[in-house]
């Protein structure tokens, strides 16, 4: 039963993955600021 929901979801999971690796989000460094909030606001929305 789960493993047939990974599959049926399999390329929905493997999008939102790509989706939130593309967004910058080097914290030490303060020009990838606005991201690593972007980063966080999309992992806070993905549990909404």
């Amino acid at each position: 039963m789960l493993n047939a929901y990974i599959q049926e979801n399999k390329q929905r999971f493997l999008d939102e993955l790509f989706e939130i690796l593309r967004i910058p989000s080097v914290s030490v460094d303060a020009k990838y600021d606005a991201d690593v909030k972007k980063t966080a606001e999309f992992v806070k929305d993905q549990f909404d």
